[in-house]
């Protein structure tokens, strides 16, 4: 696999002339809408097929993989940009093996709400291991609200990813109520309340799992969450249902790696089946985080949880969303409208602008011109693909990603250097 920077007078095929590949699907590969015109500083993916098929007519999905002996969804895996159709074009060159040797193998977790767009989901399901649906929120006596997800589940399923149930203390505006955990972790029958629901929802909906996401804990609250979390395994894992954890850099309170001293994670890293690491800055509409945690302070961050927690067991979280700031930002107040990778791109070949990469936290940005100055602010795969090395190097049991609303066609990268496991 090669990550190209796109330099002053390239174009898609003096690319593929460089690099020897085919442009038809260099740009099927990176998802470019106009490829006749591309962006400086835009980052396009190569990578070389091993074996390809050429369809004839009369082939069917089916009928090509059963021919290469493989699933149809590992020929989906290779060729995303068949869910978009019901038909195959004659002549038309599909992927059946990459040439890239795989790394190992990674667990991949996607997080999405309920009101996802059917196609957008089925694209991120290729290259998933559990699909995390956001979120259940906690009612004032334990119950959870209930959410229209049932769609989500089931389709999760057919594609062989297991459903997990997102429970937080989320509010209607977006912030997170701290009093709603307070309660909970100080009262046992809200405690019974919550674990009730959790079980009777998991049963009647076909969840896998569940994912505990309740960040900005009270100080005095930490033994509690820990006691709590432990209760709540062990309840759960009678019942057959896993137990994830969702662990923020600031949920207790601080970004220091020192805040971590007091959390006794060893106390139920033994039990839960794994730890997502997720900055949720990536999430706020409402500042622009341009100072989100840093690479190498991830870094550094994983190498010391590490030692409190089994490095098989921690998910780093990774984004692929955009988003567009209109300036004067007042944070707060203002509001983002987030936006896919393959629109930033849009908007910087529409505006004629350089795109710039941050290497602190690995962000494409760029600034345009309309009514007001704007900052377009994005993920790709370069992000992605460092965050997937950092897996690697780090021995984790893989990348949460936040989130899959929009489908980052660069996503395929994974499959082809990665095993993705499959626990259903």
């Amino acid at each position: 696999m090669i990550i190209h920077v796109v330099e002053p007078g390239e174009t898609i095929y003096s690319i593929a002339e460089d690099y020897n590949v085919d442009p038809a699907r260099l740009i099927l590969d990176n998802d470019l809408i106009d490829p006749e015109f591309l962006a400086v500083g835009q980052t396009i993916i190569i990578v070389y097929p091993e074996q390809i098929h050429i369809v004839a007519e009369g082939d069917t999905l089916a009928g090509i993989a059963d021919s290469y002996n493989m699933t149809v969804l590992d020929l989906l895996r290779n060729n995303p940009f068949l869910i978009d159709r019901d038909y195959l074009y004659e002549g038309e060159m599909l992927v059946i093996r990459y040439a890239d040797e795989r790394k190992g193998n990674i667990k991949t977790n996607g997080y999405a709400y309920p009101f996802i767009d059917k196609n957008i989901l089925e694209k991120n399901l290729l290259y998933l291991t559990y699909l995390s649906i956001f979120s259940y929120s906690i009612s004032p006596d334990g119950s959870l609200d209930n959410i229209d997800d049932i769609e989500l589940v089931n389709l999760a399923r057919q594609y062989n990813v297991a459903p997990i149930m997102v429970i937080s203390n989320v509010t209607e505006e977006g912030g997170y109520n701290r009093d709603i955990i307070h309660n909970l972790l100080t009262d046992t029958a809200l405690q019974n309340n919550m674990f009730d629901s959790i079980i009777q929802i998991s049963k009647e909906k076909g969840y896998y799992g569940v994912n505990i996401d309740t960040p900005y804990i009270y100080p005095e609250d930490r033994e509690r969450y820990i006691e709590v979390i432990t209760n709540l395994t062990n309840r759960l894992k009678s019942e057959g249902i896993y137990v994830f954890i969702t662990v923020s850099p600031n949920a207790f309170g601080g970004s220091e790696l020192l805040e971590y001293n007091v959390i006794n994670y060893a106390a139920v890293a033994e039990i839960i089946d794994g730890v997502v690491l997720l900055t949720y800055s990536w999430g706020y509409l409402s500042e622009i985080p341009m100072s989100a945690i840093p690479f190498n302070y991830s870094q550094v961050l994983l190498s010391y949880l590490t030692t409190l927690i089994p490095p098989e067991k921690i998910n780093v979280g990774v984004t692929t969303i955009g988003y567009i700031f209109e300036l004067p930002f007042i944070e707060g107040i203002s509001r983002a409208v987030s936006i896919s990778n393959a629109n930033a791109i849009e908007l910087a070949v529409d505006a004629g602008t350089e795109i710039y990469f941050n290497q602190n936290n690995l962000s494409s940005y760029f600034y345009i011109m309309n009514e007001n100055l704007s900052l377009v602010y994005f993920h790709n795969g370069r992000s992605l693909n460092a965050y997937l090395s950092l897996a690697t190097q780090q021995n984790l049991q893989g990348i949460a990603i936040w989130n899959v609303m929009y489908f980052l066609a660069q996503e395929f990268i994974i499959h082809t250097q990665y095993y993705i496991d499959k626990v259903i």
